[in-house]
């Protein structure tokens, strides 16, 4: 549900505004990542969690690190985190689940 309330908030950042955006070319590769590959790895994450979650929390990585590539400093505000926390939860998720299938075919055998 989080990843759902965080996609429709990001999406009402994105369509929301009366301006016209054009970004520079050093500002796309930003969106790339934030929030677009965020948005990707939640859309992934509900048919193969792992993979999603993986996505989401590679692209907030790279986002950082794109930040204080261009910036010399890291972004503040926690958004950004509490945006893409999701993709942590599916990877513990899918993880938890992995676990869990482990522990079964041990007790199956």
């Amino acid at each position: 549900m989080w990843s759902i309330a965080s996609v429709l908030l990001i999406l009402a950042f994105v369509v929301g505004g009366r301006e016209s955006v054009r970004p520079t070319a050093n500002e796309a590769v930003g969106l790339l990542l934030f929030p677009l590959g965020v948005v990707v790895g939640f859309a992934i994450a509900w048919w193969r969690e792992g993979v999603g979650g993986l996505i989401t929390v590679a692209s907030l990585a790279l986002f950082y690190l794109w930040m204080f590539a261009r910036d010399g400093r890291l972004p503040a505000s926690p958004y950004f985190l509490l945006f893409a926390a999701p993709g942590f939860l599916h990877i513990a998720s899918a993880l938890l689940g992995r676990s869990r299938g482990m522990v079964t075919d041990r007790t199956a055998t």
